[in-house]
């Protein structure tokens, strides 16, 4: 739409036998690009006639290539009344006097008997004014506009016959009327001068009624702005026509006053009743006879911003000084809006909202800060305010909410911006609230991984006027800012930017606006990391905790899920009921109930359509079901050609652009060797380059391209090569080439020159699609060395550090759309693969989708054997064809990481045996070939001291636990390190600066080239690496006193390994992290001189001395559980992924009772382990629900089915249906621990029959993992693993108080069965003297 421009002249007078200046018509105007022009009033030429008013304004109109009956708009003014001529001789006098007013008062006196009878009339009917239509009617009856028909006749001349007159009424355009320019702007031509006499001082009238019965005429467009046009000023009306004037102008939706008369500049405000201003501007003359020094020239030019949502228009105002056009500013009125803010922004957000299906929006619950205050808002129906909106109206005192998606679902798709929009547009639809200015901004786009710094102003006020066009002129609307997905962010400088901007907003700019922040998880979550408590002081964390009222995204109930289907689709729905958990979803599965069309039949592969038939749906197959009607849904009209360019976009480029931004908002730039990549517009053109350039080789292994002519891809690659090969073309050549419309709009967002994928589920749905078109590739012989660079790059995945749900995804579809086995692809031999590259390639992402599905937990004994042997394998090949490579090549920067990860892989596969065979000696070897693999390669990792620590602290717990381990040689390590270490570490927390630099100085010397002091903040626990250092060299040195020399090497293991753990961790090791709060949790140092243990089972001599040199960590505080989170808290504080298992133990913490956090917070980190694919965090989050039912009466059944389906979510019910009904107990399943745990809190619901077998059978199963539990805390003789949770006596007694909770109610004749052990537990507490019972 862009601008809209016009000019505002006024009082030209001009006569060419005067002397004068005209600078308009011997220089013209300095403006160009006028779109109309409008003059209010004289236009005749004194005691003449209008030929020259006449001639300059179709100069004019032509000059500026205007139609002059369309874009010419004119009023009278008092000089055009009929009388009002001089005789020669008062010209003459004229010329002589050289004075506008003589000549006036001369020409008067010559018309002295007209006037003066008009004078007495006009005077008495100014005294009678009743605002009826006889105001306007002369003494004969006529219509005063009659006074003008000279006048008339002038402007007809110019702008043709009146449109707007039905009856040909000759005196129609001195009457008061509304034209339209361009169906964009009414303007109201009123004639202030039917009263005008020799009396130029007198009041001024209007024909009011006229004007008044333009709001009835049907011709007249109320929606559009409209601009009043007179002669005089509002001020120089008669006061009863002034107050009857301002309802009038409100309901014709005036915006401004444009007026003359006074040849001097005016700008003042016109006050509504309302509280609405409506400018009013007087421009000067346009000629000035030479004496008349009163008068000044000049002309106003405004412009109409069309994008800005309230159509903004800036005034400049020229004049003529020193023979020169000036820009005279006008500080009064420099701006005004054409239209309400509101009206602008309506029509914005009802072009969003149409893409909503507002039925299944979700409903709201309110918390306030301190928890004592919870409402409940439903979607009660289109007719009805929805539950945001209810909110609102009902917390007019709060200013800040945060709306949280605390569903059962820990994904995307939960509402928040369909609630957010929707609120918008609610808002903005009520025409009693003109001001109100919700303004919906996601942060990702302003600072998101293109956004750039704006010379650290604040990016929510930039983009405010960039997008919005608002400025500090709008103060008077009412802000509610809209910030929708805090959470999408990538990294936590630019979170903490987010907030400071925030909090300026609500300190400084826009004290009295709301602002509502959607976010995955509550804010106070963020609060927890270490960067935060560096970006932040006490009091601004302290306050962003409570800053935000919590808003918490419900579930959809099961009458909405039901109601959102056709009664005749329904009986489908139980099959997908379980993912259906999002209205993101349910419009998926909705969507694919629908009949497909044929133009996606070549992307239906064999395997996908079996699926289709025969298996059960999963979000992956609603997913794919999309992309396939994305191009059964191309337009028609398109040639084939650019059909196949469009599909090849859906099925090749935006898989490769979600993988790039899911790799990218999970990474931070200082923990990685590879450049993050950009995503703007013309990024796209290069990704479909680099795509075309990837796949057209061997485009035939694709179904959908199997005998199918190439050609109509070639094209627009030889196209896009031509323009690559030579340069870095720009934007408007590569849409000159092929226009930007290739790329949908559905799926990507394209904001100015950046893109982004619309909703986060799609970008992860397509970053899994591009790993399994990868491997499908690989694995069908795709030649990457015969490739570009750029072409090799599509294929050369980093995995390491996406989350295990995208790994899982790409899984799914590698099986349901490609029918490959993740399992069978693996067990290949890759060394036959064809080149180099693939050699590389393949393994490396076999390698991570391997380890993703044994992480999860799942699997049997044997199947977990199996696929680490599977994964070993593939780490060695990785790590043989890696170090084979030349220096020089690129594949070694791509790949450091992932050595680093595959040699750390390795060691661990030799220290636990779990590919086959233990043995620690090669476990050091790999592990010291990842020392200095990170050290040569400059790998941002310290993962190669982590894995010699935990192979020094295996060697030490093989001695402590008398296990017959083989050693074939010594194992590498060095104490003088671990005494630099300590040293190091001991002067960074509490030296003086010097100290700290030598002891940055050790750690840069001993770690990675890149490694500097503030990476991942983790040298902020250098406090609590000194507490655990300490107490293991202590033991280390009081060792020496004793002649034992096995304990010595235990000790001297124990403390070495320590001090590389620490080393590893200040390298931002989040494995080491993990495991030194493991050791804080477990209390190693007394575990590891547990009596208990065999070795002091052994040498009771020294078990004495051995437990005087084992202190506690945190005593006498007790606060070991304190130092463990703040390590947690470290580790997920850096970017280097999600930190899955981190945010987990953060959240079990808190939820056993050792530390005291925020329920939202400990809901955030479970989901986050949920996504890591952890099954124990579904088991700690059903725990979390309960509880919050407990809580919350009002929504206790919904806690409670939110917490059943988060325990169903272990697939512990699934262990058990394989099973025939009538199975014994002794059928029953192996089960790992979130599943049997999980399987007590089920079976509190017998109504919900989640199990198919006897009930009693599950009960037997959860007996003896119970029995198993006790058995072990009442062992006296135990076995140390420090890499795994000590379960302590506290642990195993909750767990049977959980379980005696349900068979009370359940099972009353198991509850002796449990009550003895608890007994025997309680036993043990009692005469308990370790740190438990502290």
């Amino acid at each position: 739409m862009g601008k809209i421009r016009w000019l505002h002249i006024s009082d030209l007078h001009y006569d060419r036998e005067m002397m004068g200046d005209w600078p308009a018509g011997q220089n013209g105007f300095p403006v160009t690009g006028i779109d109309f022009i409008v003059f209010t009033g004289d236009m005749h030429t004194y005691g003449r006639d209008y030929n020259e008013g006449k001639r300059f304004l179709t100069e004019l109109a032509k000059h500026y290539n205007l139609n002059p009956s369309e874009d010419i708009f004119i009023v009278p003014g008092n000089h055009d009344v009929d009388p009002y001529r001089v005789s020669t001789k008062g010209i003459s006098a004229v010329k002589l006097e050289r004075g506008r007013r003589a000549a006036e008062r001369n020409a008067k006196k010559a018309t002295q008997v007209v006037s003066k009878s008009f004078d007495d009339f006009a005077i008495d009917r100014l005294k009678h004014l009743r605002n009826a239509p006889s105001d306007v009617l002369n003494a004969d009856g006529s219509h005063l506009s009659h006074r003008f028909s000279e006048y008339c006749e002038a402007v007809e001349s110019i702008c043709g016959p009146a449109p707007f007159s039905r009856d040909r009424d000759p005196f129609a355009y001195a009457g008061a009327f509304c034209r339209k320019w361009k169906n964009r702007i009414n303007l109201i031509h009123v004639n202030s001068a039917l009263l005008s006499c020799s009396d130029t001082y007198r009041a001024q009238i209007l024909d009011i009624c006229a004007i008044n019965d333009l709001s009835y005429n049907p011709a007249f467009n109320r929606a559009l702005p409209t601009i009043i046009l007179a002669h005089h000023n509002y001020a120089e009306l008669a006061a009863i026509q002034r107050e009857a004037l301002k309802p009038i102008l409100a309901g014709l939706n005036v915006r401004a006053y444009l007026n003359g008369d006074c040849h001097q500049r005016g700008e003042d405000n016109i006050l509504l009743d309302g509280g609405r201003t409506i400018p009013c501007f007087t421009a000067p003359s346009i000629y000035k006879a030479q004496g008349d020094d009163a008068a000044s020239i000049g002309f106003y030019l405004y412009e109409m911003d069309t994008d800005s949502p309230q159509w903004r228009v800036n005034v400049t105002s020229y004049r003529w000084i020193e023979w020169r056009w000036e820009i005279a500013p006008c500080r009064a009125i420099p701006v005004f809006n054409m239209r309400d803010i509101s009206a602008g922004l309506h029509e914005r957000y009802a072009r969003d909202v149409k893409k909503l299906s507002l039925d299944i929006l979700p409903g709201i619950t309110y918390q306030s800060p301190d928890g004592t205050v919870t409402n409940e808002y439903k979607n009660r129906g289109d007719t009805a305010p929805s539950p945001m909106l209810q909110l609102l109206e009902e917390h007019r005192d709060v200013r800040h909410f945060q709306l949280v998606g605390k569903g059962g679902s820990s994904c995307g798709g939960v509402g928040k911006t369909s609630t957010l929009l929707n609120l918008a547009f609610s808002l903005t639809s009520s025409s009693n609230a003109p001001d109100i200015a919700p303004l919906y901004i996601q942060l990702r786009r302003i600072y998101g991984i293109n956004s750039k710094s704006k010379n650290n102003e604040n990016r929510i006020l930039h983009y405010m006027r960039e997008e919005y066009k608002l400025t500090e002129a709008d103060r008077n609307a009412s802000f509610i800012f809209l910030l929708d997905g805090f959470n999408e962010i990538p990294t936590t400088t630019m979170q903490i930017r987010c907030l400071r901007d925030i909090l300026d907003i609500s300190d400084k700019k826009y004290p009295e606006a709301a602002i509502i922040l959607s976010n995955r998880d509550p804010l106070d979550t963020y609060m927890d990391l270490l960067e935060y408590e560096n970006g932040f002081d006490a009091d601004q964390i302290d306050r962003l905790k409570f800053y935000f009222h919590n808003c918490y995204i419900k579930e959809l109930s099961q009458e909405q899920i039901d109601d959102y289907f056709e009664p005749n689709q329904r009986c489908l729905v139980p099959a997908a009921r379980n993912i259906l958990d999002t209205p993101f979803y349910l419009v998926l599965y909705r969507q694919a109930m629908q009949p497909s069309g044929k133009d996606a039949g070549r992307w239906i592969t064999d395997a996908f359509q079996d699926h289709l038939n025969n298996g059960t749906p999963e979000k992956t197959t609603l997913m794919l079901q999309m992309l396939l009607r994305e191009i059964d849904n191309l337009r028609s009209d398109i040639t084939s050609a650019e059909r196949e360019l469009r599909c090849f976009i859906l099925t090749k480029v935006l898989p490769y652009l979600g993988y790039q931004m899911a790799l990218s908002s999970h990474l931070d730039p200082a923990l990685t060797p590879i450049k993050s990549p950009n995503f703007f517009r013309r990024d796209a053109y290069a990704r479909t380059y680099a795509c075309l350039s990837a796949y057209l080789p061997t485009i035939d292994i694709w179904n959908e391209y199997k005998n199918q002519n190439p050609e109509t891809l070639e094209k627009p690659w030889n196209t896009l090569r031509k323009l690559y090969q030579d340069s870095n073309p720009d934007i408007s050549d590569l849409t000159a080439a092929i226009p930007y419309t290739v790329f949908p709009s559905g799926l990507l967002c394209h904001h100015g020159r950046n893109i982004s994928f619309c909703h986060d589920n799609y970008r992860d749905f397509f970053a899994a699609f591009h790993i399994a078109n990868v491997v499908y590739g690989l694995c069908n012989g795709i030649n990457l060395a015969a490739l570009s660079p750029d072409a090799q790059e599509v294929f050369l995945l980093q995995l390491e550090t996406l989350d295990n749900s995208i790994l899982f995804d790409a899984i799914s579809i590698l099986r349901q759309y490609f029918g490959l086995s993740i399992y069978d692809i693996s067990a290949q031999d890759t060394t036959d693969l064809s080149d180099t590259c693939a050699q590389i390639a393949l393994p490396a992402i076999l390698i991570r989708l391997l380890d993703a599905v044994i992480r999860r937990g799942e699997l049997s004994k044997n199947e977990h054997s199996q696929l680490c042997q599977l994964r070993s394998t593939l780490c060695e090949r990785f790590v043989l064809s890696f170090k084979a490579l030349d220096e020089s090549d690129p594949l070694q920067t791509k790949y450091c990481l992932f050595f680093s990860l595959a040699l750390s892989m390795l060691a661990r596969d030799y220290r636990t045996g779990v590919a086959g065979t233990r043995d620690l000696i090669k476990c050091a070897g790999y592990a010291q070939q990842c020392i200095n693999g990170e050290k040569k390669l400059n790998i941002p990792k310290a993962d190669g001291y982590l894995q010699v620590a935990l192979c020094l602290n295996a060697r030490m717990e093989d001695m402590l636990n008398v296990t017959d381990t083989k050693m074939n040689g010594t194992l590498p390590f060095s104490s003088q390190l671990a005494d630099a270490v300590r040293e190091a570490v001991r002067d960074y927390h509490e030296g003086s600066m010097y100290k700290r630099d030598e002891a940055v100085r050790t750690f840069r010397r001993n770690l990675f080239p890149r490694w500097k002091p503030g990476l991942g903040n983790v040298l902020a626990c250098c406090d609590i690496f000194q507490i655990i250092l300490e107490a293991a060299y202590e033991k280390y040195v009081s060792a020496a006193n004793q002649n034992n020399q096995n304990y010595q090497e235990i000790a001297r293991l124990g403390y070495v390994s320590k001090a590389y753990l620490v080393l590893a961790a200040i390298g931002t090791s989040g494995g080491a992290l993990n495991l030194l709060a493991q050791m804080l949790i477990n209390q190693a140092n007394q575990y590891e001189a547990d009596q208990r243990i065999s070795f002091f089972r052994r040498h009771p001599d020294i078990d004495t001395f051995v437990q005087q040199h084992a202190a506690p960590y945190g005593w006498p505080l007790n606060d070991n559980y304190a130092l463990a989170y703040r390590v947690l808290q470290s580790v997920c504080g850096i970017q280097r992924g999600s930190q899955p298992y981190s945010h987990m133990k953060k959240a079990e913490l808190v939820l056993k009772g050792y530390v005291s956090e925020s329920s939202s917070t400990q809901l955030t980190s479970l989901n986050i382990a949920i996504n890591g694919g952890l099954a124990m965090g579904h088991y700690w989050k059903g725990r979390l629900l309960l509880e919050q039912a407990k809580q919350d009466h009002d929504r206790c059944n919904d806690y409670k089915d939110a917490a059943i389906a988060s325990f169903c979510a272990t697939n512990v019910t699934e262990r058990f249906d394989h099973l025939p009904e009538n199975a014994d107990e002794d059928a029953a399943p192996q089960l790992s621990p979130p599943q049997w745990l999980s399987a007590i809190e089920l079976l509190r619901y017998p109504d919900r029959a989640v199990f198919r077998v006897d009930r009693r059978m599950v009960f037997q199963t959860i007996y003896q993992k119970l029995t198993q539990q006790v058995e072990e805390v009442q062992s006296d003789n135990i076995q140390i693993h420090n890499e795994r949770y000590r379960l302590t006596k506290k642990d195993v007694r909750s767990n049977l108080e959980r379980c005696l909770d349900m068979v009370k109610a359940q099972f009353p004749d198991k509850e002796p069965l449990i009550q003895k052990m608890i007994r025997s537990i309680r036993y043990l507490l009692q005469n308990l003297c370790t740190y438990e019972s502290l």
